[in-house]
């Protein structure tokens, strides 16, 4: 197991714009139970924001997060007399959101907020190099407001 993880931030303009970059890359090696199987995995993650003080009472805001995430042999459950070819390869070669928010404070009663997210998240499930099977599972791709959760196979979502 290890996790490595930095952040630099601060102002790119005094008391007008700011900056936050952060990075991490951590990973778990599992020992798959009653087996000599390793359950390999990492996520690298990058994280940038902006924030920018239009005037006394607005300000905008937007934000960029892009992940990676790699399981070198994924099992799925019961795991029973698995060969170390029996596991697959999961990685999310595309995964990232954005969101972009404008924050007006209108008095000390009425503060507004308008933004907007972006998702997307690409899943690769594949077999083991030399084993023949299905070698790409769908992609997931939404973009909704931030009130809203991106839809799943659900009965919400087919009915919307």
């Amino acid at each position: 197991m290890y996790d490595f993880n930095g952040s630099v931030g601060g102002p790119l303009k005094q008391d007008k714009v700011w900056f936050l970059f952060a990075g991490r890359q951590y990973g778990v090696d599992n020992q798959i139970p009653s087996s000599t199987i390793v359950d390999d995995q990492f996520i690298k993650l990058a994280t940038g924001r902006v924030t920018w003080q239009v005037s006394e009472r607005n300000k905008i805001a937007i934000h960029h997060d892009r992940m990676y995430k790699y399981r070198g042999h994924r099992y799925e459950p019961p795991q029973v007399f698995l060969d170390l070819e029996g596991s697959r390869i999961h990685d999310n070669p595309l995964y990232y959101w954005g969101a972009a928010k404008w924050t007006s404070t209108v008095s000390n009663r009425l503060l507004i907020e308008v933004g907007q997210t972006h998702y997307v998240q690409t899943n690769t499930i594949r077999y083991q190099p030399g084993v023949r099977g299905a070698s790409r599972s769908p992609t997931a791709t939404c973009s909704r407001n931030i009130a809203a959760a991106c839809p799943t196979r659900s009965w919400f979502a087919t009915r919307l």
